[in-house]
């Protein structure tokens, strides 16, 4: 809270208590400037929505009012109370649910991928400008040139979700920001196939790197907290799971059905 808050503070606390505000008037003017710039060093810490919601909370009976013997402590009273609101006011708005987490920080995996590209380039001898405009493609207007794919956006590669977000999904698990993570792999496209390295040790890129609807589940732009990447990601779970128990040497269509419904499945009340 800087001096210039507290004073607002000081403003709105003594209108709603008028016997505090005669308490403070009472004093010497140097005696009063004494005590409130104490306590505005004490307030430093205290955010002013918190102090004021105290204000609010004194008044309407929900946070006890300072007594008149004890108005010496005023500072300690709403600084100890605001702290406890601030405790109250971040539990309310804590994200709880993952399609409304705060951006995840960092920066895109598939950026610094092809930024390594264009130190790459570079360090062939292509000018800077000329691999940056090969890797973007520039569009100035709508009669400019277009991607040729529209999931990499002929970069090469594409953000999938982490197979830690996968597993927590299959898991049934809360999605956090620990878990809500990306990875990048390689485009099925032209230009994707086109980086895949020999076998050999020394090897960067394989044909398991290659994008696979079957296999992984896109996330563009890295966008975790978004509610369609979401549920894209659980659709994406559920029909891995029906593919995973399809495969199965003795499944039957016809008994899934049977063994689903509430008369005779799992589901079937006793």
């Amino acid at each position: 809270m800087t001096n210039q808050e507290f004073k607002t503070w000081v403003q709105k606390f003594a209108s709603a208590f008028p016997d505090w505000r005669n308490w403070l008037d009472a004093m010497t003017s140097d005696g009063r400037s004494a005590i409130l710039k104490v306590w505005a060093t004490a307030f430093s810490d205290v955010d002013l929505i918190d102090a004021e919601s105290v204000t609010t909370r004194m008044v309407a009976g929900d946070d006890p009012a300072i007594k008149a013997y004890e108005r010496e402590t005023t500072a300690a009273h709403v600084r100890k109370l605001a702290f406890e609101q601030r405790a109250r006011r971040r539990e309310a708005t804590a994200h709880h649910d993952p399609t409304e987490l705060p951006p995840k920080r960092g920066g895109q995996p598939m950026l610094g991928l092809i930024f390594r590209d264009v130190l790459a380039a570079m360090a062939a001898g292509e000018d800077s400008y000329a691999a940056s405009d090969r890797l973007f493609p520039a569009v100035d207007d709508r009669r400019g040139p277009r991607y040729s794919c529209h999931k990499c956006q002929d970069s090469g590669y594409v953000t999938i979700w982490s197979p830690i977000s996968i597993q927590a999904v299959v898991r049934g698990e809360a999605l956090t920001r620990q878990n809500l993570r990306t990875c990048s792999t390689l485009c099925d496209c032209s230009i994707g196939e086109s980086k895949v390295t020999p076998n050999t040790k020394r090897q960067r890129w394989t044909v398991d790197h290659v994008y696979d609807p079957r296999r992984h589940c896109l996330c563009p732009h890295g966008e975790v907290n978004r509610p369609e990447r979401i549920r894209d990601l659980r659709a994406f779970v559920s029909l891995l799971r029906e593919a995973t128990v399809a495969s199965m040497p003795n499944y039957s269509p016809t008994l899934a059905l049977w063994n689903n419904t509430t008369e005779h499945g799992a589901g079937a009340i006793t």
